[in-house]
């Protein structure tokens, strides 16, 4: 369950990967873990649309994890 969805907008031919970190009760932050099957491209047809993106976590996450964070970074410009 996310508490905080905040709306961010998508371009169009442009690729991006998801991620996800994991923070403790003192606010420290683990790297950003990702995959390769995490990455996607918002093809040009949807430039009108609103995008709505899912993801899936397959693993537990840690046992001292009190909350956790999803990131979206462009990769187009790498």
């Amino acid at each position: 369950m996310l508490n905080n969805v905040i709306f961010l907008s998508l371009k169009s031919l442009r690729n991006y990967q998801l991620g996800v970190t994991y923070l403790d009760e003192y606010g420290r932050e683990t790297p950003v873990f990702t995959s390769i099957g995490a990455g996607f491209e918002v093809p040009k047809r949807f430039a009108d649309n609103k995008i709505k993106i899912e993801g899936k976590i397959d693993t537990l996450p840690p046992s001292w994890a009190d909350s956790f964070k999803v990131y979206i970074k462009e990769t187009s410009t790498e």
